[in-house]
């Protein structure tokens, strides 16, 4: 008898949709907000490929996205968050805002043909930098740059800083004697812009900490690209 009223509620539970194990035990998906997007020298068609491909690629990965857009609109609405901002204490806030896990911050250049990219992951508990992948495609269409940008994207799962891309025909064909100067002025720029920001938390708000660390990751950027330069003369 109760092994009959046992199978009856059972075939109850299965009737009225109840979860079973698999679907109780599964995992929620892992969150990535597109902290920042900068591309220089592309339009805005072009801008919106590799916004569009990066935040695909992140999804394949198995991420639910939080788009640049969105993210813009969600720190221009706080007070307590900064824009510019791509790792630190600052970070924090903006995880915590986001209920994210991981950010992703994305510097693209393109000259004529020739495009250099800089992604960096960033975790969104410290705000540290979690993985990086610096690569370059030196004689590519579009098409094939969009393709290096979601190649690099995939390269983050699982590594750590830094590393590079290995380059892989068709899409690049760099002459050895050739020389990129991409990538060391987009490291200068950045550092640039990132250590202005900190000036600016700095001089605008009580919260010391969060400018200072800005100044001094855009200063190490900066003297980075700097010396790239130099030594690329």
């Amino acid at each position: 008898m109760r092994r009959a009223v046992a199978a009856g509620l059972l075939a109850a539970a299965i009737a009225l949709g109840a979860p079973g194990p698999s679907a109780a035990g599964a995992s929620p998906k892992k969150r990535i907000a597109v902290l920042d997007l900068v591309t220089e020298g592309m339009s805005r068609d072009v801008h919106a490929q590799f916004e569009a491909t990066i935040e695909e690629q992140l999804r394949k990965l198995g991420y639910e996205v939080v788009s640049h857009t969105a993210t813009v609109e969600a720190i221009s609405k706080r007070d307590d968050l900064f824009d510019g901002c791509t790792f630190g204490p600052c970070v924090k806030a903006i995880g915590r805002a986001l209920g994210v896990e991981r950010l992703l911050d994305v510097r693209a250049a393109a000259e004529g043909a020739s495009y250099t990219f800089v992604v960096s992951m960033v975790g969104a508990a410290d705000g540290a930098p979690l993985a990086q992948v610096v690569t370059n495609c030196g004689v590519c269409t579009v098409v094939e740059a969009l393709g290096k940008m979601g190649a690099s994207v995939t390269a983050l799962e699982g590594q750590t800083v830094p590393m590079r891309v290995p380059d892989t025909a068709p899409i690049v064909t760099v002459q050895p004697e050739r020389r990129s100067k991409l990538l060391p002025i987009l490291l200068t720029v950045g550092g640039l812009a990132i250590a202005g920001s900190g000036v600016a938390v700095v001089a605008e708000t009580d919260t010391k900490e969060p400018g200072w660390v800005s100044i001094g990751g855009g200063g190490t950027l900066f003297l980075t690209g700097l010396v790239m330069l130099i030594a690329g003369d």
